[in-house]
């Protein structure tokens, strides 16, 4: 696929490239772009194998949902947007199931809510309650999956103001 401002794109890689050979010369590159490579994998390995194992952990049990983002309105006006970024910890595989089946559901329970808490609760100028925003979260859960004992995990919250 072309894209517009590919000849340019071209062209600046071809002249960074060169320049860089220029400065390095070809061979000297590529011994500097493998040591680099080398050095990484050694800590990349490193890193990993420092990692600590985690017992009863189980990563099956971690079901991802997509970013919902919500208006938030005072005085009639959006003022601004909530982006929430969550994952769920359910434990039960039978239960997991059940979520993923519903996941759109799910999901649009979950954004009613949170759309709700954005045009009641929520202001521009105040950090979101995460209690409340976990306990209507929570509810919309057991509404939709009946899934006790499922998890919240806030991956970001972000508000922006937009006027």
């Amino acid at each position: 696929m072309a894209y517009p401002n590919d000849d340019i794109w071209q062209v600046m890689n071809r002249t960074h490239t060169s320049l860089l050979r220029f400065h390095f010369g070809g061979a000297a590159l590529h011994a500097i772009a493998v040591a680099v490579a080398v050095s990484l994998f050694a800590f990349a390995g490193d890193a990993h194998a420092a990692a600590p194992k985690r017992k009863g952990v189980d990563p099956s049990a971690y079901v991802n949902m997509e970013p919902m983002t919500i208006s938030i309105i005072e005085d009639f006006r959006v003022r601004g947007l909530m982006t929430l970024k969550i994952g769920l910890h359910i434990p039960d595989a039978k239960t997991r199931q059940r979520v993923q089946q519903r996941m759109i559901l799910l999901q649009d329970a979950m954004v009613r809510t949170l759309t709700a808490y954005g045009v009641t609760a929520m202001r521009v100028d105040a950090a979101p309650n995460l209690d409340v925003i976990d306990h209507r979260l929570s509810k919309a859960i057991d509404e939709v999956v009946g899934a006790d004992g499922t998890q919240i995990l806030f991956d970001h919250i972000l508000v922006r103001q937009t006027d």
